[in-house]
């Protein structure tokens, strides 16, 4: 079976509660291992992502800068 590390456990516990139980699901069933990169952004963060192949260089990897990941969008 397998499990989450630590590092993908502390990322995680920055998202909504419903989110973390659908990935530790996900964990115990799946056939593949897999960790958790990023959780929650900050405003700046997701600012950062969207100039990325808009005024700095690189693709572009997000279409807004409103995105669901950002801390206030995420309720309890």
């Amino acid at each position: 079976m397998n499990k989450l590390s630590e590092r993908s456990l502390k990322i995680l516990s920055t998202v909504n509660t419903d989110l973390q139980k659908v990935v530790n699901r996900a964990i115990e069933i799946s056939e593949v291992d897999f960790g958790v990169i990023q959780g929650n952004r900050t405003q700046q963060q997701q600012d950062e992502l969207y100039a990325q192949g808009r005024i700095k260089p690189g693709q572009k990897v997000t279409w807004t800068r409103n995105s669901r990941h950002i801390q206030h969008h995420c309720v309890e």
